[in-house]
């Protein structure tokens, strides 16, 4: 597995605010010249999964696609936390192309918007 390690071009945050149900926070998008970063946190930290749905996400990550069809492929991630609150993130490959306007992110909970234009 590999991360971005390019230049850093973007930080984007989430089109909407999290519902304040929502365990699993998208915090934001970070955008490379070789990959993705996906940021989260996750209320409930380390204490595991509650549901199969919620456990396959945490081991693979989140179904991340845009507006132009781009495939993103999971590259790794990492977590680390307590049993009150974990951060993490996901990695993916490729980049999002220039011609693309939006990031959706698919969790257990919905999807997750990110504008990537100005």
């Amino acid at each position: 597995m590999s991360y971005p390690v390019g230049r850093l071009l973007r930080v984007v945050l989430p089109a909407d605010e999290p519902r304040p149900d929502q365990d699993l926070r998208l915090l934001a998008v970070e955008i490379f010249e070789d990959g993705v970063m996906v940021r989260y946190a996750k209320r409930g930290g380390t204490a595991g999964p509650e549901s199969p749905e919620e456990a396959a996400l945490m081991r693979n990550g989140v179904t991340l696609s845009d507006d132009v069809g781009t495939r993103y492929e999971v590259r790794g991630g990492s977590a680390a936390g307590d049993d009150q609150v974990a951060h993490g993130l996901w990695a993916y490959a490729p980049p999002p192309p220039p011609e693309a306007r939006r990031l959706t992110a698919l969790t257990w909970q919905g999807p997750v918007d990110f504008h990537v234009i100005d």
